[in-house]
């Protein structure tokens, strides 16, 4: 009796590990797969989505993984995806050369610069750091194309974020950046609100800076940077003539009434509807 039980442990055992095994193997050969056509550049695929597949970590714990090498030169010259989705992988501090012989996140974010199709991309926590946030802040100055960019829970701290801010002011197409939960203190989220107070920046629509460990007088900054961006639509779709829907923009409807009264506005917008045509 004790013998068969312990054969039954151990077929059961057995079994489990053979599920393991076709479990690993239908996640390569997906992985492939997706490899395969963003190499083919394959029209279909619009959307590249590996979410926590954790190609950054090597069977070491972080090293060498050529899937991250082979994923990133394939995305680089793909002309059809729109959009990237690479969370979850941590390939930020891994050591993972390309053959030009440059950290992966640093190639990946030059050829962001100009890459002809690519409007999101997502990196949520891949411990990107400041010195990668500095990468892509480099590519947002030069690129044309991104609308979404969301490098959330990535250990940046001020010195990234000083640098993103400064990208603001050049890049004239990015509309969402998501830097929540990082390391960032006051000090870089106010060189956001400077931007956009200065209106060097003239497509920012969302930006979250919220969840950030560095809590002390972020609140006020936070609250500022909401407040400037709809005090900043509202202006726009005045001088082009819409009325604003003042529901969605409670923080600019302040700030306005307490410089000029509603019919004011409304004055202006018939104003600028006629001018319009």
């Amino acid at each position: 009796m004790p013998s068969r039980n312990r054969g039954g442990k151990g077929s059961r055992k057995t079994k489990g590990a053979k599920g393991g095994r076709r479990r690993s193997e239908y996640q390569r050969s997906s992985s492939k797969s997706v490899l395969s056509r963003l190499k083919e550049n394959d029209p279909t695929l619009t959307i590249f989505r590996q979410n926590n597949k954790r190609i950054g970590r090597g069977k070491c714990g972080g090293e060498n993984d050529p899937r991250l090498v082979e994923f990133f030169h394939a995305l680089s010259s793909n002309t059809n995806v729109i959009k990237a989705e690479l969370g979850g992988n941590f390939f930020g501090h891994t050591r993972i050369y390309s053959a030009r012989g440059r950290l992966i996140q640093e190639q990946f974010a030059q050829s962001l610069a100009h890459h002809p199709s690519i409007c999101e991309v997502y990196l949520w926590n891949n411990d990107i750091s400041c010195w990668g946030a500095k990468q892509f802040a480099k590519a947002l100055c030069e690129n044309t194309t991104l609308k979404k960019l969301d490098l959330s829970m990535n250990n940046i701290c001020d010195e990234g974020a000083l640098a993103l801010a400064n990208a603001m002011k050049h890049n004239t197409t990015l509309e969402e950046l998501n830097l929540y939960g990082n390391d960032i203190s006051p000090v870089g989220c106010k060189a956001f609100v400077d931007v956009l107070r200065s209106k060097e920046n003239v497509t920012a629509k969302k930006l979250n800076i919220g969840g950030q460990r560095r809590l002390l007088g972020f609140n006020k900054y936070e609250s500022e940077i909401n407040a400037v961006i709809a005090s900043i639509h509202v202006e726009r779709l005045i001088i082009h003539g819409e009325l604003p829907n003042w529901d969605l923009y409670p923080a600019a409807f302040c700030r306005m009434a307490s410089c000029c009264t509603l019919d004011s506005v409304y004055t202006l917008v018939r104003e600028r509807a006629d001018l319009i045509g």
